[in-house]
This record gives structure tokens, C-alpha cells and sequence, in this order.
């Protein structure tokens, strides 16, 4: 007893040392799951952002499920992560080990627990915030309560196995297949087949309709998005598949010892053990790349090799553990195939195997020792088995000590991508709700919350339109070019290609990035070029002509305005400033406030916020500057003038040759070549400033009550820019207003619908959802207004009008977001206008027919 209790220690020992490295590590989709979660108990659905479509951009369910009741018990699941996977992962080695015991006594046991406990893939993905130290406990339990002969336990684990992982399915029917071929008679085999119908079945199927008509689609976003039409191309030995599977093999230093697994499914004594040797030797051929340029040969071997490795334990009824712990390995094995690889660190669908494998490992160990002991001494088991065991254990310390030198990216770190972007708003002076393109969901979705931001994600994990066409070109085109055009995009990978598109011709320019840490800084964020750059804005008539040497008009102030000119001391001032570059030719600005002959604050407004030179603007287009800009606190109460300098590159002055409604001094009081606006900036005292915002405000008020919702709007805007810098104030403020603006785009999607019409009642009902996204009188008229765009879409449908019914399936679902059958029928017209228009092509181009 003692001696298991001191072997207990140990091998628990190692196995929380192994997954202390990574035990504050979360890996960035972990974060997908946490907010779909979060969305869920906050009552918004099961959507990615609040207030936006139904999608299953997730593949673990039960894992979710797990996390929302955390959630709904006021935990945070980045707090209790990494007590949860170190549970999971102890848990796994305490079930490992009964499985082993009884499949072939403690020995194996032992063996097994420890091989799970060293394995550096179950450490790291026991942690991390993924469903893999779940779906390892549930595979465990199903294989031990299989060989115990449990009719109940395990179709209730492959249940829950199927529920955490889609492959879970696959896993269970060959347990259940096993199952039925071992149950002894018919009698027995019947009554399984009526548990595995009423404990996996029924609940099974009963989730799958639920699902299905929740969602609209049989499979979760995630496989159409990673799979969809993608050839399963198992002898690609060259692809990233068979390439990550080779390097695991050799950077986890496992190469050694898949030896043993002919011995685990075989044994190591008898006419299996020769058939295994032969498996072992054709393995090493397989995996040593003796001659080049034969790598489908390889991969069909080595395919080959692990279909039959079931069949080394057929007709051994002492060995149906490892039978099905053969089939599972091969089963994994084509997992990974098809898949076509992951991409993240650390080997996750390696993780998947751990159980079956250790099982396989420790089998082959177990009676290795006992044949050694029986031939040679206890002495030398021992010694062949702690040597064996060391080279184990270091193969994977090292594995664990290179992941942990470069983690995967976490969702912090896209929190941090939140950050930029919400500077990057504050630049361009957007007051709403953002819409970016990007493809790390996880950090966004969690740190963007219901008031952040939007994302169409480029990836379709949680984007019905890219999830099911692609990042193809006209998705891109239809999604971001014509429909949403999103405020700020992230640019790495497919989806960046794509979007580069756009870049080319301007719609959009490179910024540049925020530091995720010390060293690097990460870059491809994109603004829409249209949100500071185009037509002119501002109507205050305010002009000024600046002019080089050679009298060439380098540049205008091409309107000036305050909107909110009552300041507070010590806070912010808010100046619109329009600049033009007629002879495209590069200049810089200065403002500065004065009073009296005494200039009191100056700053620096780079054109196009630095993004974008003056030279490689267009000829007619307007830079519109929105500058927050800090006042001092020692600034007297009083009216200001503000004034402004525009010099070349290098810092000599342009000389302004006109002004209109804005004064030239004679005498400067900052720089030579300086203009004036006079009497713009009132700093006054906070009580004030108070009273002025309190008077825009509720002029906002007002217009909302008068159904006035763009001008209520602009109202809000003025009370805002009163303390332009008071983020949290205004965060806080707005929150007061929304329910009244929400009401007020309510009422106005409730007017006219007849014909064209109804498609502007969705976008105001669309912008009353921006304002507040859980306001039910604004989703009972989305609900009213999706009703009658699905009865016409349903009509085009009918009459197979794609373009139609696309237009208006799609104006459904933006109406309200919960119709997801409106956003499927959305896309399979979609799909339909594009197959006609390729028809249509081809017709054009094909001769005429000859009479």
C-alpha cells in the first residue's frame, strides 16, 4: 500500500511539473469558445459579437457549455483555466492508469499513467483553454468502462466525447462497433445496441436537431471553413499535414519508441510478435528517408501500416484494449490528414492520441520487463526500463521547454489589437461601434464586448459568407467592398492577400502597427482611406492659400472648426481641420491658441495623422483632421484665437497669399506666415462646461423625441467634444443616450416598406442596433421588417431569382440577425447568381451556333 501511495506522488508529481510551464498560458482561439459563452448567458444567443448572426464558430459544445455555467456562476475562465486543465490533465492519469490495471494489471497501469504524466502534448494541451484535456478524460473513461464491460458508461463518455469534439463520433462508433463484437451473445449484443440508442442516440440526435435548426447548418462553421471542398489528399507527403507529423516524431524524440507499438497491439512473444517485428521494420523504412522522391509511397505505407495495426490483436480477446486503442491511433492519424494540419504550436492533434498511444507504450513496456526479468534478472529490467524511461522523459522536457521558449498567440495579445484600434478610432473621431476585418476571433470577441467593435473574420470560423465560399475574391468584394466596408482591417495571411486588393486602389492604407511586446512590433493594420480623406466636410467657410517661393499654392486650410468651443481648463480642446494639396507637394502644420499677443499652447497636426505623405493624396482630396488636442491648466478664462502655420518638411514657412473669414497678421505673434481665426475657443470653468454639455445634450434629447435621429446625433456629437479626452465620461454618457437614439431609429424603420424602402428600414433598424443591441422594441420591428424581406426572398426563391432572393434573404437577416435560414438561403442564391453569371460568360464567349 505504501509502496502505491509513493508511486501515486511521483507520477502525479510529474505530471503537474510538466504542466506548470504552460499553466498561465491561453491559446488565442480558447477565447472564441469564452465569448460565445459569455454571450450566451448574457442573453444575446449564441452569436460571436452581440446583436450579430447566428453562427456555430466553434466545434466543442460541451466544452462551451462548461464554460457558460462558469461564467453564469461569476467566474472568469481565464481565472479558472488553469485550475480546470490541471484537473482534467491529473484526472486523465488517475483513469489511464485503471484502464491499464484492468487490461493487463498494474504494471501496466503504472506504465501507461506514467507515459500520459511525462507527455509533453497532454501538458501543454491540457492547459491552453481548449477542449483537449476534456476530450482525453472522456476518451480514458470510455476505454476503461469498454473493457470493464460497462453496457451504461460508455456510450454516456463517447456522448460526451462526441459533444466536445466532431471527431468524437468516429471514436465512439468504433468503441460501440467493439463493443457489439465482444458483448458474448446476442442477448447481450441486443441489449447494448438499446443502451448505445437510449444513453448516445437519442440524446445525440435530439442535440442535432436542436443545433441544426438553431444554426442552419449540419456542420459547425469551423469544418466548412477548415475543410469545406478541400481534397483529402492523404498521400500529400510534402504537405503540412505529413510535415507536422514527421517533425512531432522527431522533435518529441517519439521516433525510438513507435517501435513499441506492434509490440502493445501484438505482444512481444508468439507469431504475433514476428508480425509485429515485420510492422516494426517496414515503420523505420517508412520514416527514414533512405531514397528521395518517393514520398506517396511513403505516406501510403505508412498509412497502410497504421490500418493494419488492428489487426496484430484480432482474435486475442486478452487484448481488445489495445485493438481499439490501434484503431484509435489510426483513426487519429487520418484526423490529422485531414485536417491538413493545425495552426498552432505545440502539435494539438498529436494530443488527441496520447491516450491510446500511452496505453500502446506502457502495454509494450509491461511485458518487456517481464520477459527481460524472466531471462536476464530484475537487475536488468530494471536498468533497460530506467533507461528507456529516461530517454522518454527527455524527449519530452526538451519538446515542452521549445514550446514554452515561443508561445502560440494568446488572446492578451489581441487585446492588445483592441487597444490600437480603439486609438486608431479616437484618430479619426469615431463615435460608434467599429467593424474591422481580421482573423484572431478569440481576442476580439472577448475584448470587444457589445460596444467595441464588429469583426468580419477573414478565416469564416465565425463569418457565415467566407466560412462557406472562402476568401475568395467576390465574397471580398461583395462582403468588404460593397456591404460593410469595415473601418480597420488586420491583414496577415489569405485573408490578406485579399484585402491588399483594396489597398492597391486606395480604399485602403497601411498604418503603422502597436507593440504586442518588448521587441517586435506588429504590423499589416489597415484603415479605410474614405473615414479621413475625400470630399470636404467642414462648412465653416474658413479657407487659407499657402504658397512656396515659386507662388505654387502648396496647400489649403480648407475649413477650420470648433464645434463645441466652451473648453474646460486642464482638459481638451476638439479642432476639425480640412487640408488640401493642390500641387501635391509635402507640407507640415502647426496650431497654436493666443490671446493678447501671447501664445499659450501650440501643437503639431501631421496631415493624414502621418499616414499618408500630402504628395500621394489625390489631387481633389481633402485631409479631415479631428484633433483632440490638451490644454494646459494654468490657461486664464477667456476667448482665443486659433492660429496656424504651415511650413515645408524641413521647417520653412509658406507664405498664405488669401484667407477667407480668417485674419493674416501683419506681425506674428508664433511664426512668420502664421493665419488666424479669431474668437473660436472659449475657456471657460467646468461649471460651465457643464452647463453647455448639458444643453447639447439635451437638445439631442430633444430631436430623438422629435424623430430628428441624424441631427439628435450631431447634437451628441457637440456635447462630447466639449471634453473631447474624457473617454470614460463620454463611454458613460452614451450609455444614458442609446436607449433614446435606439427608439428613435426604431420608430423610423417603422415607416414606409413598400418596394425598395423596406431595404432603408433596415438600415435604420441597423443603426438603431448600433446604438443599443439588446433593446427589444428595436428587435420586435428587425423581427417585422425580416418577416416581410424573407416572404419576398422566399417569392424570388421560387421564381429562382437569385439576385433577388439573395437581396432580400440578406436584407432579412440584417433586419434580424437570429433568422439564420434567411443567411443560408442567402448564400446558396449567392452561390446561384454566380453560377449564372459564369454561365452567362461562357455563353458570350462560346461562337454562335450555326443555323
Amino acid at each position: 500500500m505504501a509502496q502505491r501511495r509513493e508511486r501515486w506522488v511521483a507520477v502525479l508529481a510529474v505530471a503537474v511539473a510538466m504542466q506548470l510551464p504552460v499553466l498561465l498560458w491561453v491559446v488565442e482561439d480558447a477565447a472564441i469558445t469564452y465569448a460565445f459563452a459569455r454571450n450566451w448567458v448574457e442573453g444575446h444567443g449564441i452569436v460571436a459579437f452581440p446583436g450579430t448572426e447566428r453562427v456555430e464558430g466553434y466545434s466543442n459544445p460541451l466544452w462551451m457549455l462548461i464554460q457558460a455555467v462558469l461564467i453564469g456562476l461569476g467566474g472568469n475562465p481565464f481565472v479558472l483555466e488553469p485550475v480546470l486543465g490541471l484537473v482534467l490533465g491529473l484526472a486523465t492519469v488517475v483513469v489511464v492508469w485503471h484502464w491499464g490495471r484492468d487490461a493487463g494489471g498494474e504494471g501496466l497501469g503504472w506504465a501507461a499513467a506514467a507515459v500520459v504524466a511525462l507527455s509533453a502534448q497532454h501538458a501543454i494541451w491540457s492547459q491552453g483553454g481548449l477542449e483537449n484535456g476534456l476530450f482525453s478524460l472522456l476518451l480514458a473513461l470510455g476505454g476503461w468502462r469498454l473493457t470493464r464491460g460497462d453496457d451504461v458508461g460508455v456510450p454516456l463518455a463517447f456522448l460526451g466525447l462526441a459533444l466536445t469534439r466532431p471527431e468524437g463520433i468516429a471514436y465512439g462508433a468504433l468503441a460501440g462497433v467493439l463493443s457489439l463484437w465482444t458483448a458474448g451473445s446476442a442477448r447481450r449484443a441486443l441489449q447494448r445496441v438499446g443502451w448505445w440508442a437510449l444513453c448516445f442516440g437519442v440524446p445525440f440526435a435530439v442535440y442535432q436537431g436542436v443545433r441544426y435548426r438553431y444554426f442552419a447548418y449540419a456542420l459547425p462553421m469551423t469544418f466548412y471553413a477548415k475543410i469545406g471542398e478541400r481534397a483529402f489528399e492523404v498521400l500529400a507527403f510534402e504537405g503540412r499535414a505529413w510535415e507536422q507529423i514527421r517533425t512531432f516524431v522527431i522533435a518529441c524524440g517519439i521516433a525510438p519508441f513507435l517501435v513499441l507499438l506492434p509490440m502493445g497491439v501484438a505482444g512481444v512473444q508468439g507469431r504475433r510478435a514476428v508480425a509485429g517485428a515485420v510492422w516494426a521494420g517496414l515503420l523505420a523504412l517508412a520514416l527514414i528517408p533512405v531514397v528521395q522522391g518517393v514520398g506517396q509511397l511513403r505516406a501510403a505505407l505508412l498509412v497502410g501500416l497504421f490500418t493494419t495495426l488492428p489487426l496484430l490483436a484480432l482474435g486475442d480477446r486478452r487484448r481488445h484494449a489495445q485493438l481499439i486503442c490501434a484503431a484509435w491511433l489510426w483513426f487519429g492519424l487520418l484526423f490529422w490528414l485531414r485536417s491538413g494540419g493545425d495552426w498552432m504550436r505545440g502539435y494539438r492533434f498529436a494530443a488527441m492520441v496520447v491516450v491510446p498511444g500511452a496505453l500502446l507504450l506502457g502495454t509494450a513496456a509491461a511485458e518487456l520487463y517481464v520477459e527481460i526479468r524472466a531471462r536476464a534478472s530484475e537487475i536488468w529490467a530494471r536498468r533497460v526500463a530506467g533507461v528507456a524511461g529516461l530517454g522518454f522523459a527527455i524527449g519530452q522536457i526538451v519538446a515542452l521547454v521549445v514550446f514554452c521558449s515561443r508561445y502560440d498567440v494568446s488572446p492578451y495579445d489581441i487585446g492588445e489589437r483592441v487597444q490600437h484600434y480603439e486609438y486608431l478610432a479616437r484618430k479619426v473621431d469615431l463615435d460608434r461601434r467599429l467593424m474591422v476585418a481580421d482573423a484572431d476571433m478569440g481576442g476580439l470577441m472577448w475584448w470587444g464586448g457589445p460596444e467595441i467593435l464588429v469583426a468580419r473574420d477573414t478565416r469564416g470560423l465565425v463569418d457565415v459568407p467566407f466560412g462557406i465560399h472562402g476568401y475568395r475574391g467576390k465574397v471580398v468584394t461583395e462582403e468588404l467592398g460593397w456591404r460593410t466596408k469595415p473601418d480597420f482591417a488586420h491583414t496577415h495571411g489569405s485573408g490578406g492577400v485579399a484585402m491588399r486588393r483594396f489597398e492597391r486602389r486606395g480604399e485602403f492604407l497601411t498604418v503603422p502597427g502597436y507593440p504586442p511586446g518588448e521587441i517586435e512590433t506588429h504590423e499589416a493594420q489597415i484603415v479605410r482611406r474614405s473615414l479621413f480623406l475625400g470630399k470636404p466636410r467642414i462648412d465653416s467657410g474658413v479657407r487659407a492659400y499657402f504658397v512656396d517661393d515659386d507662388l505654387v499654392v502648396v496647400t489649403a486650410l480648407y475649413g477650420v472648426g470648433v464645434p463645441s468651443p466652451e473648453v474646460a481648463v486642464g482638459s481638451g480642446l476638439f479642432v476639425e481641420v480640412g487640408m488640401n494639396s493642390p500641387a501635391k507637394q509635402d507640407f507640415r502644420v502647426l496650431a497654436f491658441l493666443h490671446r493678447d499677443g501671447r501664445v499659450w499652447q501650440s501643437w503639431d497636426l501631421p496631415p493624414a495623422h502621418g499616414w499618408l505623405a500630402p504628395s500621394q493624396w489625390r489631387r481633389l482630396e481633402v485631409f479631415h483632421g479631428a484633433f483632440s488636442l490638451p490644454l494646459p491648466s494654468e490657461l486664464p478664462l477667456g476667448t482665443y484665437d486659433l492660429g496656424f502655420v504651415v511650413s515645408t518638411p524641413d521647417g520653412v514657412p509658406l507664405r498664405p497669399v488669401e484667407a477667407l473669414q480668417a485674419e493674416i497678421p501683419q506681425q506674428p505673434v508664433f511664426a512668420r506666415g502664421e493665419v488666424h481665426v479669431a474668437g473660436v475657443v472659449q475657456v471657460v470653468g467646468a461649471e460651465q462646461v457643464a452647463q453647455a454639455t448639458a444643453q447639447d445634450l439635451d437638445e439631442s434629447l430633444d430631436l430623438l423625441a422629435a424623430d430628428r435621429c441624424g441631427a439628435a446625433e450631431q447634437a451628441w456629437h457637440r456635447a462630447r467634444h466639449h471634453r473631447p479626452r474624457a473617454h470614460a465620461w463620454r463611454s458613460r454618457t452614451r450609455q444614458q443616450l442609446a436607449p433614446y437614439a435606439a427608439a428613435c431609429w426604431a420608430r423610423l424603420a417603422g415607416g414606409d416598406r413598400r418596394g425598395e424602402a423596406l431595404l432603408q428600414r433596415v438600415d435604420d433598424v441597423q443603426r438603431a442596433r448600433w446604438w443599443w443591441v439588446t433593446s427589444e422594441p428595436v428587435w420586435g420591428v428587425g423581427s417585422l421588417l425580416a418577416d416581410e424581406a424573407w416572404q419576398r426572398g422566399m417569392a424570388a426563391r421560387g421564381e429562382a431569382d437569385h439576385a433577388a432572393a439573395y437581396k432580400w434573404f440578406t436584407a432579412a437577416v440584417e433586419a434580424d440577425p437570429s433568422r439564420s435560414w434567411a443567411r443560408r438561403y442567402a448564400e446558396e442564391a449567392r452561390a446561384a447568381r454566380w453560377e449564372e453569371g459564369r454561365a452567362t460568360k461562357a455563353g458570350k464567349r462560346s461562337p454562335a451556333a450555326s443555323p
